[in-house]
């Protein structure tokens, strides 16, 4: 059986819901959360695709920063959000730091706060400054994080040593999963700590 063919066994009823620009009533409504955030253009779209297994569910764009507000998707009996990406440098100062507060707003927030932050990095980079910066925010804030590495696929076999020590150079012993939303690499994996 193949990767793609396990997890959707696994997958849960999901369909889109609605953008949120900010405050909405639906944050507070006791449905429990799973937040994607991640650098602009390292798959937040594809990796919802693939962990739902609902092809086109979030609609995957191949230019940076089309995410302007809160996307959230009903899946099974819980939410996921996706956030806008950070550290496009070509969208405006006003537009970047908008999008900044909306998900400092989202992320940290008194009244509600996610379940689970899962943050995708590009496994051929590495964590980012910018990835790093948000990670200790996160870990800061007591956020549970899962870190994910995407687009593993477009890494050779061979590689994957070096990269894993690339990763425990930057990330310590943080546990990080190999993935790839387009092969479903990692995704049964990601799905049953999702789900535990």
């Amino acid at each position: 059986m193949t990767e793609k063919n396990r997890t959707s066994n696994l997958s849960l009823p999901a369909k889109f819901l609605k953008t949120a620009m900010g405050a909405d009533p639906i944050f507070s409504d006791g449905t429990p959360q799973i937040a994607l955030i991640g650098r602009s253009n390292v798959g937040k779209s594809s990796t919802l695709n693939a962990l739902t297994g609902v092809k086109k569910l979030a609609i995957a764009s191949a230019t940076p920063g089309r995410t302007r507000g809160i996307n959230l998707f009903s899946w099974g009996d819980s939410y996921l959000v996706d956030l806008p990406g950070y550290g496009y440098a070509k969208l405006p100062d006003k537009e970047r730091r908008r999008l900044s507060e909306l998900m400092g707003w989202y992320l940290f927030n008194d009244s509600f706060s996610p379940r689970l932050v899962i943050q995708i990095i590009d496994a051929r980079l590495g964590p980012t400054p910018a990835d790093l910066e948000v990670l200790g925010l996160l870990e800061a804030n007591e956020r549970r994080v899962l870190l994910i590495a995407n687009k593993s696929d477009k890494i050779k076999a061979g590689d994957r040593a070096k990269i894993r020590r690339l990763l425990t150079s930057k990330l310590g012993s943080r546990p990080v999963f190999f993935y790839s939303a387009k092969t479903g690499m990692g995704v049964p994996e990601v799905l049953k700590e999702i789900l535990c």
